[in-house]
C-alpha cells in the first residue's frame, strides 16, 4: 500500500503541482487520503487488537483480549517451540510483523502497530528470541529453528535500490526540463518518490551490518 502511494505521488505531483494552488489542493488531498489516513489513523480505529501472549520453556500461547474488525481467528492459540520450523521479523513503516512457519506447513502472523506506544511487542520479541536460542542449543533438538532472511539482507536488493534511485533521479532530471518545471517543483517531485527509497536502502544496510554482526558472534 505505502509502496505503491510513493511510485503514484510522483506522476501525480508532477502532473498537478504547476497548476497552482489547486494542483496542490490536489496533491494534498491525495497524501491525506491515500497515505495519512491508511497508515497514521485509520488503523487506531479499525485494525488494532490486543493479544496476550505467555512464553514458558517449552511453548508460547496467544489469546485475544480484544479482536481487532474482520479478525476471524481463534481467540487462542497455543504452541510448543518444537512445532516451529522457522521464523522472519519484517519492519515497515507501519505494521511490523512476525511471521512464523510451523512443521505442519501452517503459518502464523503477529503484526505490531508501530505508533502504538503502550504494546510490549519489543520485550516479545527479546524474550521469544532468546527461547529460540536456548530452544536450538538443547541436545534433545533434532532440528534447530531457522531465522528467514528478509530481502532487505542482501547486497544485490541494495544494488537494486540503488539504481532505482538513479534512474530516478535521472527520469526526473529529464522531466523538468522537457517540462520547464522549476526546479522547487522537481525538487518536491523527486523526494516524494526518492524519499522512502533512501529509507528502504538504510534499511537494508542495516541489515547487512546486523548480519556481519551476528557472523561474528557465532565465529
Amino acid at each position: 500500500m505505502l509502496c505503491s502511494s510513493w511510485l503514484l505521488a510522483f506522476p501525480i505531483t508532477l502532473i498537478f503541482y504547476p497548476l497552482g494552488i489547486g494542483g496542490q489542493i490536489i496533491i494534498g488531498l491525495f497524501v491525506i487520503i491515500l497515505v495519512i489516513l491508511p497508515l497514521f489513523i485509520l488503523p487506531k480505529y479499525i485494525a488494532k487488537g490486543i493479544v496476550q501472549i505467555l512464553i514458558d520453556t517449552d511453548s508460547i500461547q496467544l489469546t485475544w483480549v480484544k479482536s481487532f474488525l474482520g479478525n476471524t481467528a481463534n481467540q487462542s492459540v497455543q504452541f510448543r517451540f518444537d512445532e516451529i520450523k522457522s521464523y522472519k521479523f519484517e519492519p515497515s513503516y507501519n505494521f511490523d510483523t512476525l511471521k512464523i512457519e510451523f512443521n505442519s506447513g501452517e503459518k502464523l502472523k503477529i503484526h505490531r502497530w508501530l505508533y502504538d506506544k503502550k504494546d510490549d511487542f519489543n520485550k516479545f520479541m527479546t524474550l521469544f528470541k532468546r527461547k529460540i536460542e536456548a530452544h536450538n542449543k538443547k541436545k534433545s533438538t533434532v532440528t534447530p529453528i531457522k531465522k528467514e532472511r528478509l530481502i532487505m539482507e542482501n547486497k544485490t536488493f541494495l544494488l537494486i535500490i540503488g539504481i532505482v534511485i538513479a534512474l530516478l533521479i535521472i527520469f526526473a532530471i529529464a522531466l523538468i526540463f522537457i517540462m520547464r518545471v522549476s526546479n522547487i517543483k522537481g525538487i518536491v517531485s523527486l523526494l516524494i518518490v526518492i524519499g522512502p527509497l533512501i529509507w528502504v536502502a538504510i534499511q537494508v544496510v542495516n541489515g547487512l551490518k546486523k548480519i556481519k554482526k551476528d557472523d561474528a558472534k557465532l565465529n
